[in-house]
């Protein structure tokens, strides 16, 4: 017999792959995209804030929400990501379409 035999990680449907992310330790969520990648939360948030603008607050609270969340995960990844514009022009969409349907019920039942 070989000296792969006694190897845990030659064995089995997993024999070579990695065993993933220890137990215990963080993973971070901009772990595996590529430098200068433009983080995919930031376009759904713009996705989101451009569908706001016919659909009201259906999806103009999710595109800030998203858009605040994307802005956080940017920042905290030290220039690995980017879209830091893509996620404010989805919160600003997101929040117009916000104010424009509060200022509508207000007209409508002031």
């Amino acid at each position: 017999m070989s000296s792969l035999q006694n190897d845990p990680g030659s064995s089995g449907f997993l024999a070579g792959y990695s065993p993933g992310p220890v137990s215990g330790i963080p993973t971070s969520p901009y772990d595996g995209y590529p430098a200068g990648t433009t983080y995919s939360r930031a376009r759904n948030a713009l996705i989101l804030g451009v569908l706001a603008l016919p659909l009201s607050i259906l999806t103009g609270i999710p595109a800030v929400l998203v858009g605040a969340h994307a802005l956080r995960i940017i920042d905290a990844s030290d220039g690995t990501l980017k879209g830091r514009g893509i996620a404010w022009g989805g919160i600003a969409l997101g929040g117009l379409s916000v104010a424009g349907f509060l200022a509508f019920l207000y007209v409508t039942y002031a």
